[in-house]
């Protein structure tokens, strides 16, 4: 049976979980990170048009004008100090397989994913599960 120590106890450490996710959430300054890596996408999506553009038509395409579109690119990762992860080009991978690989790739596939669950999520299932674990703990 739950005593009087034991709820206190239980709602102690929910409370003290709920606390540092809710620091560590906006510490991380997902809105900012965000909104650079959405600028930066635009910007590199105009170049990626471009090759696009020269893949289809390369009778189009002088040298003059790759040296440019490196320089241009060159510039847009020095004007943005944000980079992905190997974890996030991972997953672009596994959504654009048929670029990187001949067959699908289950295995990377799985492991992609795992890592990424373990990597954005595991925190947030740890919160919910501890102190549902601890609850039922303390009734035995």
């Amino acid at each position: 049976m739950l005593s009087n120590d034991n709820i206190n106890f239980f709602s102690i450490c929910a409370s003290i979980i709920l606390l540092v996710i809710s620091l560590h959430v906006p510490s991380r300054k997902y809105g900012d990170i965000s909104h650079k890596f959405h600028s930066c996408g635009r910007d590199i999506n105009i170049l990626y048009d471009k090759v696009c553009y020269w893949k289809n038509n390369p009778e189009t395409v002088n040298h003059d004008q790759i040296k440019e579109l490196i320089d241009e690119y060159n510039l847009i990762l020095k004007n943005y100090d944000i980079n992905h992860s190997t974890l996030d080009f991972s997953v672009f991978k596994c959504s654009n397989y048929k670029d990187y690989f001949e067959k699908f790739p289950t295995w990377f596939y799985f492991k992609t994913y795992v890592m990424y669950f373990l990597s954005y999520y595991l925190l947030y299932c740890v919160a919910i599960i501890f102190p549902i674990v601890i609850f039922f703990s303390l009734m035995n």
